[in-house]
């Protein structure tokens, strides 16, 4: 009897499915850069979440999130953080940005759904919505 095994994930995104995958944010400096100072991004709020983004000058975009403790304990902030990197997996977000997306307390009960509405809907007033392709949702 052998192991039941899920289909193998591709390496590299299909160029049908949108444009190339966004780099993490990882670096304290870099989310600062974001939220504090003089050069600090333009907030585009939601009942669920909160994005802010700023050009980078490079290829690609670079997303950070920010899941604190108000959301809930730590089972609870590693499935929204899971559930907004699945989401911005999916969408076509415009190249050569920095963005950082902080969670708010009402993410805690929010569906895949309702954050992946927040995430479009804040992605396209803060003017991140890139070509819409046939990948994602």
């Amino acid at each position: 009897m052998g192991r039941s095994r899920l289909p193998d994930a591709p390496d590299a995104p299909d160029a049908a499915q949108g444009a190339a995958p966004c780099e993490r944010l990882r670096r304290r400096r870099d989310f600062e850069a974001l939220t504090r100072g003089r050069a600090a991004a333009r907030p585009v709020r939601h009942r669920l979440l909160t994005l802010r983004s700023r050009p980078n000058g490079l290829e690609q975009c670079r997303v950070g999130f920010a899941v604190g403790r108000p959301v809930g304990g730590a089972v609870v902030r590693n499935r929204v953080k899971r559930r907004l990197r699945e989401i911005v997996r999916a969408l076509p977000l415009a190249a050569g940005n920095d963005i950082v997306i902080a969670a708010r307390p009402a993410s805690r009960g929010a569906s895949f759904e309702e954050l992946h509405d927040a995430l479009a809907s804040c992605a396209r007033r803060a003017g991140l919505a890139g070509q819409a392709t046939g990948g994602g949702r």
